[in-house]
């Protein structure tokens, strides 16, 4: 599957960063609605988003980018630097340590 990002830093990922984007190059099946899929993670997406950056992090510490998976379905690819993992896992940890 290729995956491109959102357009904010015009990095791509996976095949694409070899040599650009071919449709071709991933699995289609006529009638599955993979709009429907990338919109819903997108939304899920863009909740991450805002999240790390009102944490301070900024998107090359940390992102997360919509995918339609090859049946159909939504899913988010996060992708993080080394300091957006160790920020990402100190907050989980202190949300952890109060709920408990």
């Amino acid at each position: 599957m290729v995956y491109l990002d959102d357009g904010d830093t015009g990095d791509v990922s996976g095949p694409a960063r070899a040599g650009g984007w071919d449709p071709g190059s991933s699995l289609w099946v006529a009638g599955v609605d993979y709009l429907s899929a990338w919109r819903l993670a997108q939304v899920t997406a863009d909740m991450f988003n805002d999240a790390i950056i009102a944490h301070g992090l900024t998107r090359a510490d940390a992102r997360a980018v919509a995918v339609s998976l090859p049946d159909g379905s939504a899913s988010v690819d996060i992708r993080m630097s080394v300091r957006g993992a160790e920020a990402v896992a100190g907050a989980l940890r202190r949300v952890n340590r109060h709920a408990a």
